[in-house]
């Protein structure tokens, strides 16, 4: 200000003044446009508390467990060891998913057998895989269920519960089970093929 009126009391014009402050007020403003944006996201992750450190988060199609929420930005560190920079701004503007937040999640798994089986010994199979995994939790209890009819196979949806943490552990522990306990009680998983028939 005293340097405003300094170039007035020398006659130095305004117009000229005002018009060079003002550019550079908006050029400054333009740039640290997103940092501002970046540093209210901070304040609202930190506030509303959507996420924190050590939960498992997917945004934008990246999941990883959150090491830090800063001012700026929040770390993710993916499941395969790298480094990921989320600006604060993009996540309070976004979509979060939450994956730590609940103490229980649902595990959702199908699995498809011939035509040909009986539902009744599919379902029995499967539910003796289930009750007798100590990982799942018996309430709420799992759902065993004939989801539709596809073109080459019948389709079961396997639903168990299970603590947050043990989520990855049961299914891959269930994916394994019902492939082992199939090939036992010999129920045929369908697979496509192509016939070749010389003409």
């Amino acid at each position: 200000i005293v340097f405003v009126i300094f170039l007035s009391l020398i006659n130095v014009p305004m117009t000229s003044i005002i018009t060079i402050l003002g550019t550079a007020g908006l050029a400054v403003g333009l740039a640290v446009k997103d940092s501002l944006s970046n540093v209210a996201g901070g304040f609202i992750i930190l506030f509303a508390k959507p996420l924190k450190a050590g939960d498992v988060i997917e945004f934008n199609g990246v999941t990883g467990r959150v090491q830090k929420v800063g001012i700026l930005y929040t770390t993710l560190i993916t499941y395969d060891n790298a480094t990921v920079y989320i600006p604060n701004g993009k996540i309070s503007e976004g979509q979060i998913i939450n994956y730590s937040e609940q103490d229980i999640r649902r595990v959702d798994l199908e699995f498809s057998v011939s035509y040909s089986e009986s539902i009744d010994k599919v379902r029995g199979v499967l539910k003796n895989i289930v009750d007798n995994y100590d990982r799942i939790l018996k309430d709420p209890p799992c759902d065993i269920l004939l989801a539709r009819h596809d073109d080459s196979a019948i389709v079961f949806y396997v639903r168990p519960w299970v603590k947050t943490e043990d989520y990855w552990a049961v299914n891959f522990y269930l994916k394994e089970e019902v492939k082992r306990e199939f090939d036992k009680n010999n129920i045929e998983i369908p697979f496509n093929q192509l016939d070749v028939h010389n003409v």
